[in-house]
């Protein structure tokens, strides 16, 4: 069971870190060209062309929604696909472990296959969200075009 909740976290901080990162790493970026800014008028200096024209631009113009929504639909069902397949793989090796009497006697086939049923049920979760951002991305191209 201690394995299960390790697991779930680091899961669980695996998926934050891949949301927060870009986020934070903008953030600093755009810190760094504040305070080169702050920094060039302090001294007096010209601040650098590059500079102004990034302070300056345009924010860059986002894709379609049902474009971005189709998009992470796709990439949600891949990562469904996946843990589908992990949990597959689990079963399998148990189940063939058990047959071949190789298991030890302290783990038995119903633990290992409890495991992989809940790893594949950890998986429906973004098979869900995945499949309904596809069907918004589906029917919002459709509204456009009519």
């Amino acid at each position: 069971m201690d394995q299960f909740i390790t697991f779930v976290f680091i899961v669980t901080l695996g998926i934050c870190a891949l949301f927060l990162t870009p986020a934070y790493l903008k953030s600093r970026e755009r810190m760094r060209l504040i305070e080169l800014v702050r920094t060039a008028s302090e001294k007096g200096a010209p601040l650098p062309p590059e500079a102004l024209s990034v302070l300056t631009a345009e924010p860059k113009q986002q894709r379609p929604s049902h474009i971005r929504d189709i998009r992470r639909g796709v990439v949600l069902l891949a990562f469904a696909v996946a843990f589908e397949i992990i949990a597959l793989c689990i079963y399998v090796a148990g189940y063939t472990a058990e047959r071949a009497d190789s298991m030890p006697e302290a783990e038995d086939f119903s633990e290992i296959a409890a495991f992989s049923m809940g790893f594949a049920g950890f998986g429906a979760i973004p098979f869900c969200i995945g499949f309904a951002f596809l069907m918004l991305g589906l029917v919002g191209r459709k509204t456009e075009t009519a």
